[in-house]
């Protein structure tokens, strides 16, 4: 029988190695799903919904994101996109290098949605929806971090800490 997928587990409640984190739902009617941010360290993910999702390493550049049901990954400052093919007995990822004209469209789309989150959060157009640990100001951060990281770069390795 093949693998099936399933929806995300409560990141609010299960991202435990994102700390601080919140989870905020924007006023834009464009974009109803929830936004989820959580730090590692200086190192920050932030899910739109349940796809797209960005993962950033401690210097702000991209080192994993999973985007239209295809996994994305940095290596040598290259994007390399991951699609799981299914059998009825495995599931294999098959990996492909993003060609430049992609990689470039890619980021675009990736800055257009980070810009739209800074805007939301600078003209308080966004609902509170939890932050763990209670009181950790997470949005002002996030903010922060949207300002100073304007323009992203591709990250070395997928790794956090690379």
């Amino acid at each position: 029988m093949a693998r099936q997928e399933h929806s995300r587990e409560d990141l609010l409640r299960d991202a435990r190695n994102l700390t601080p984190r919140c989870r905020l739902r924007l006023h834009a009617p464009a974009d109803p799903q929830p936004v989820f941010c959580g730090f590692r360290g200086e190192a920050i993910s932030v899910y739109f919904g349940e796809d797209p999702a960005y993962h950033f390493n401690p210097a702000g550049e991209l080192r994993r994101a999973y985007v239209a049901g295809r996994l994305i990954k940095a290596e040598s400052g290259d994007l390399v996109a991951m699609v799981r093919e299914r059998t009825d007995d495995a599931t294999a990822l098959v990996s492909r290098g993003l060609p430049a004209d992609e990689t470039q469209r890619f980021l675009a789309t990736m800055q257009e949605r980070l810009a739209a989150l800074a805007t939301a959060l600078a003209q308080g157009a966004y609902d509170p929806d939890g932050e763990v640990p209670p009181g950790a100001n997470v949005v002002p951060r996030l903010a922060q971090w949207l300002a100073e990281h304007g323009q992203i770069a591709v990250a070395a390795s997928p790794r956090v800490g690379a």
